[in-house]
């Protein structure tokens, strides 16, 4: 079965990782619904994955893509999941880790970007007493 598995930024990647791949079978764990596994020749499905991950498993090579906010859909041997953030790695323990690490990183630039307004706002009007604008 073919997994592929989509964020806002697109196509979910990991070092020798590209979920565009087949597998053998899929393990859908979800806080919520609990977990259930899909094989090659599965009914369609459709699940909704507040928390969770999948377990991917080819032969002997196996992964995990720990899953935020997604929606999972089975049919005609495509597994595609949408999520709002998905990240793979080789153990659960090392995707969560990824989440965790961009998350981070997402959080300390958006505090950068961040701009205190009344200060700027104080600024601006001690230029406009000391420059005069604005008075005839």
């Amino acid at each position: 079965m073919k997994v592929i598995v989509k964020t806002h930024s697109g196509l979910v990647f990991a070092k020798n990782i590209s979920y565009k791949e087949d597998v053998d079978y899929v393990t859908v764990y979800s806080k919520k619904t609990g977990e259930f596994g899909i094989l090659d020749n599965f009914v369609p499905t459709i699940c909704f994955i507040k928390e969770g991950y999948l377990y991917l498993r080819k032969d002997v090579n196996e992964a995990y893509i720990v899953i935020n906010n997604g929606l999972l859909e089975y049919n005609n041997k495509i597994l595609t999941v949408l999520a709002r953030e998905a990240h793979v790695g080789k153990t659960k323990e090392r995707a969560k880790e990824i989440m965790l690490e961009v998350r981070n990183e997402r959080l300390n630039e958006n505090r950068k970007s961040q701009i205190d307004y009344t200060l700027l706002e104080k600024e601006l009007m001690q230029t406009i007493k000391k420059t005069g604008a604005g008075q005839l």
